[in-house]
């Protein structure tokens, strides 16, 4: 992106937000894009975003979008 670490931080807080945020958004987006198309399974969605196991994705796409991947995919 071309910017320093501080520069990137103080941007996003000028926009009311912060790195983590923006992460977590876009691993969300996304997330609820690749079930909803059903072309990976589960733990490839999971290695895709950087999850370090199936798990842990499952968990975080409940807390998203309070049903499981595998009830929202259907």
């Amino acid at each position: 992106m071309n910017r320093s670490t501080s520069t990137l931080q103080r941007q996003l807080r000028a926009e009311g937000t912060n790195y983590r945020e923006v992460f977590d958004g876009t691993r969300k987006s996304l997330a609820t894009q690749y079930v909803r198309d059903g072309e990976y399974s589960l733990g490839e969605i999971a290695y895709q975003l950087g999850f370090t196991d199936q798990s842990h994705f499952s968990r975080a796409f409940k807390r998203w979008a309070d049903v499981s991947p595998g009830e929202f995919g259907k």
